[in-house]
Order: structure tokens, then sequence, then C-alpha cells
């Protein structure tokens, strides 16, 4: 069922989607339709803890569900862009990656100026890096 796209008009709570071209949102977001929306989910929240909130605006920031736990990772490797002049595409690839999924680390290694990329596994990694190369077209060194 994995690769079988519905669209939709609607989901209810419970069910799992797919949304695209989200740029600012992240994995563990909570989305809602309106801002009362989120608004009226916060004063259930603040409800259900004991504490009173008198302004829902002043806590429009604050998280309506919890995010998923994410472990540290726990294998990591250094990666480079082939060139110069595949940097910024490089760097975009990782930014997306990183944004994409929680538990990928991407670091700068300041003794070494080196990129070095955290994951949950070999295998985590290597489907990242070919990710990279498939997707964002820069043929990563490892």
């Amino acid at each position: 069922f994995a690769d079988d796209f519905r669209e939709v008009d609607e989901i209810s709570a419970g069910n799992i989607a797919v949304l695209s071209g989200l740029k600012l949102a992240m994995t563990g977001d909570t989305l809602v339709a309106s801002k009362s929306v989120a608004e009226s989910a916060i004063k259930v929240a603040s409800k259900g803890d004991g504490s009173e909130t008198n302004d829902a605006a002043d806590s429009s920031e604050a998280a309506v569900l919890a995010s998923p736990y994410v472990p540290e990772p726990v294998f990591f490797c250094s990666v480079e862009p082939p060139s110069l002049a595949a940097q910024r595409q490089f760097e975009t690839a990782l930014e997306c990656i990183a944004r994409e999924d929680p538990s990928v680390r991407v670091q700068m290694d300041q003794e070494t100026g080196q990129t070095v990329l955290g994951g949950m596994g070999e295998l985590h990694l290597d489907i990242l890096i070919q990710r990279i190369r498939s997707e964002w077209k820069v043929d990563v060194d490892v």
C-alpha cells in the first residue's frame, strides 16, 4: 500500500497523510486549519494539564501535541561535495534532509573543517547519501 497514493480532500484524526510543499513545517509539527483552531486546541490542552491560560493568543507558539522522541545519532561519517561548484547544491540537500528527518544531524567539525553527517546506522547514512546523489545530483564524497 505504500506505493499507492490517493488524493483526498480531508483527513480525520488518527489517519496518516502526506503533505508536500510545506517549506517551513518539520516532522513533529502540529498542523491545524486556522489560528482559531490552534487557539481552541491550546485552551483544551491547557485545561487537561490543570493549568489555566487566560490568553490563548499569547501561547499560540506553544506545542499542542508532543513531538515524537528522536534518539541521538549513533553512526557518523564525513561528507563533502565533489567540487566547490557543487557546494551550494550539497548544502541545500543536507538542509532538506535534516528538515525531513529529525534523526539526522549535520554538523561542521571545527578542527577538521569537515561536514559530519550523523544518523541511526550505516544503512541509514547509505540511504541518505544515495538520496543526495539521486535527488540532488551531487556525487558526494564519503
